[in-house]
């Protein structure tokens, strides 16, 4: 480790504990003192010792574009004493990052985020949405005219077209948590940066085909056609995982393609990441050991 490395180490509870070090045997962290609970964190000096013990593994951050040692340093520096912690907006990642690149950012709370919304497309948008075709029908709620006349109302007059803007909202959620998840960071190594954008293509790819899987399926697995008998025919097979019926049809019509936009986009990422490790394929992981 150096003067001006971020570094960090995992802690207990699963998150990582960040510091900039000094590199005179001192780092910089937002820690809390004798006990007192994060959210009595201040800015402090201390030994590196009492950030990590000997045999612990602290890692090194490692990034593409970044601000000296020296001026890392300064910036750290500059914050002793400061308080305000906040775990989602103010943490010890932050303010690392903000230090060592300028940008106040924390990977894990944008992992929680995007994990958050990636759970509410898969599960609460589907609800919503059934909720939403309900309340625009004409009839009884949750009846299959109802949810017809609901369809035809968002389609435009056409309840195929109504299924198509159900299955295409439900990837275009899936792909944006992704497209949150694998934002761009101009800080972050090439390589880092290539995984994330494949990933993001994956994501809106994985949404588009999941989309069209949806329309599809509705037509090929109930009676043939697109028609009210076709369409609610269609839904209920489509909606057999979960017990059959118009209602699991349009649950799984939102959740599988948001769940397919994620596995892709999860996938490629792995992938492009795991390539990008091998022997003779250039510089290894964004985070190394110390």
């Amino acid at each position: 480790m150096a003067r001006g490395d971020a570094i960090h180490v995992k802690s207990p509870r699963g998150f990582s504990h960040w510091a900039v070090d000094r590199g005179d045997g001192f780092v910089i962290d937002f820690v809390s003192a004798n006990g007192e609970g994060k959210l009595a964190s201040t800015i402090r000096l201390r030994p590196r010792a009492d950030f990590a013990e000997e045999d612990a593994d602290v890692r090194i951050a490692v990034y593409g574009d970044r601000l000296s040692a020296e001026e890392s340093v300064a910036r750290a520096e500059s914050m002793i004493g400061q308080c305000g912690y906040d775990l989602f907006s103010n943490n010890c990642e932050h303010f690392v990052t903000w230090c060592v690149t300028g940008e106040h950012h924390s990977a894990q709370i944008d992992r929680v985020w995007s994990g958050a919304g990636l759970f509410g497309s898969a599960t609460v948008a589907p609800s919503v949405g059934v909720d939403v075709i309900a309340g625009v029908g004409t009839t009884p709620a949750r009846s299959a005219p109802n949810l017809m006349s609901g369809l035809k109302t968002i389609g435009g007059g056409s309840a195929a077209t109504g299924i198509g803007v159900v299955a295409a909202a439900g990837g275009a959620l899936g792909a944006g948590s992704m497209y949150f998840a694998f934002r761009d960071r101009q800080y972050l190594p090439a390589e880092e940066r290539s995984a994330r954008r494949t990933a993001r293509g994956g994501a809106v790819a994985g949404g588009a085909v999941g989309a069209v899987g949806v329309i599809y399926l509705v037509g090929a697995l109930g009676v043939p056609g697109y028609g009210a008998a076709g369409l609610s025919s269609g839904l209920s097979a489509v909606g057999a995982p979960l017990g059959g019926g118009m209602v699991a049809g349009l649950t799984v019509s939102v959740a599988a393609p948001a769940l397919l936009a994620a596995l892709l986009a999860l996938f490629l990422y792995g992938l492009v990441r795991w390539l990008q490790s091998r022997p003779n394929s250039g510089p290894g992981p964004v985070l190394s050991a110390a």
